[in-house]
């Protein structure tokens, strides 16, 4: 027998950065991945929660959390419509992808209201903290792909699609 899967299990503690994985918060599943590490702490990206594909930014304090690693591989796709007509703009939504003259920055909404967090700019594709300049085009639909062979297979589902309306 032999056994191939591109799931792993792992620990929060054990994830290198932009290490794609299911988790569960609460009684939730969710599918995030860390943005920065810093010792003990840890910043992750939460794009998914149970049903609500809402992305934003948590702390993680137990790195003891077991989750599922799809790995790093994965593909973030924005989807440009062919009669998009781009408008300049800041948009603080949750999960819009802002493109720029230096490259392309996600914005994070902080967890919960509570939260002392506020949002989070992520640059793409170095994963850090990065700028949304006010004159950057905002894309409010993409898909993320397990990897680029799965999104170029014909009848590939995406591990998730987001959609602002």
């Amino acid at each position: 027998m032999e056994f191939n899967s591109p799931v792993q299990m792992k620990y929060f503690a054990d994830l290198k950065l932009g290490e794609i994985c299911q988790v569960e918060f609460g009684t939730r599943p969710a599918l995030s991945f860390p943005i920065a590490i810093d010792g003990t702490r840890r910043l992750i990206a939460i794009l998914k929660l149970g049903a609500e594909v809402k992305p934003m930014v948590h702390e993680v304090r137990n790195l003891r959390t077991p989750c599922l690693s799809f790995g790093d591989d994965w593909v973030l796709a924005p989807e440009v419509e062919q009669n998009f007509v781009k408008s300049s703009g800041h948009s603080e939504t949750a999960g819009s992808i802002h493109f720029h003259p230096d490259g392309a920055t996600m914005y994070l909404t902080p967890f919960n209201r509570e939260s002392m967090m506020e949002g989070y700019q992520l640059a793409i594709p170095t994963l850090s903290h990065g700028p949304i300049p006010h004159d950057s085009i905002a894309i409010l639909k993409w898909k993320i792909w397990i990897s680029e062979a799965e999104r170029a297979r014909v009848g590939a589902t995406p591990l998730l699609e987001f959609s602002h309306q």
